[in-house]
Formats: structure tokens, C-alpha cells, sequence
């Protein structure tokens, strides 16, 4: 290997240069991990949102009142408007499937499925 990086010159300069790129490499090496734990962090962040997101979609789709799903699905998953809810179910009040929702929701059994 030494033969083939040139003349003695180049070997002095590797030679000396050792210890600076060795630390280098300690540091990179440290970063990397670094990067390592925060993307861990991210990650974790992001399959607790997924189970959330899945958690909620099961929940709505395990209604049994039709209805109420549909005010829940417009509400809650699509984010839509009040308004734009009571619409949808016919109605022109808005507080009419915000009431139904909330009615719906404090029934729930103590332990609720989310």
C-alpha cells in the first residue's frame, strides 16, 4: 500500500496527519450517531402518530349509528366545519350535530377504545 501512495514526501504528510484525521473520524463517528438517536426519536414520533391516526379511523369506522359516523368522519377526520357537517346530514343549525357528537361521545363506556 505504501508503495502504491507515491513518494516519501506523501508518507510524511499521511504519517503526520494521522492523529488530525483520526480525531476527525471520532467526531464524524459521534455525529452520526447523534443523528442515529434523533432519528430514533423521529421515528418513535412518528409510529406513535401512525397507531393515533389508526387508532381513531378504527374507532370512527366502528361506529354502528351511520349517521353518527358521518358526523364524526366530516368532523373530526376531514376536519370540516360545523356547518359544513350539519349540512351534510341535512340540517341547518350548526349545533345540532355538534350536540348529537357531544351526547354521543359522554355515553361512551368509562373506558373508552383511544
Amino acid at each position: 500500500m505504501w508503495e502504491e501512495r507515491g513518494d516519501f514526501v506523501e508518507i510524511l504528510e499521511m504519517l503526520a496527519q494521522y492523529r488530525s484525521v483520526r480525531r476527525e473520524c471520532a467526531l464524524a463517528r459521534e455525529r452520526i450517531r447523534g443523528e442515529e438517536e434523533v432519528l430514533e426519536v423521529v421515528r418513535e414520533g412518528y409510529e406513535r402518530c401512525v397507531r393515533h391516526i389508526r387508532e381513531v379511523e378504527e374507532f370512527v369506522a366502528g361506529v354502528s349509528d351511520s349517521r353518527m359516523r358521518v358526523i364524526l368522519t366530516m368532523r373530526y377526520i376531514r376536519g370540516k366545519s360545523w356547518q359544513r357537517v350539519a349540512a351534510a346530514i341535512g340540517e341547518y343549525d350548526e349545533s345540532y350535530p355538534r350536540k348529537l357528537a357531544k351526547k354521543y361521545l359522554a355515553n361512551l363506556p368509562k373506558s373508552p377504545v383511544l
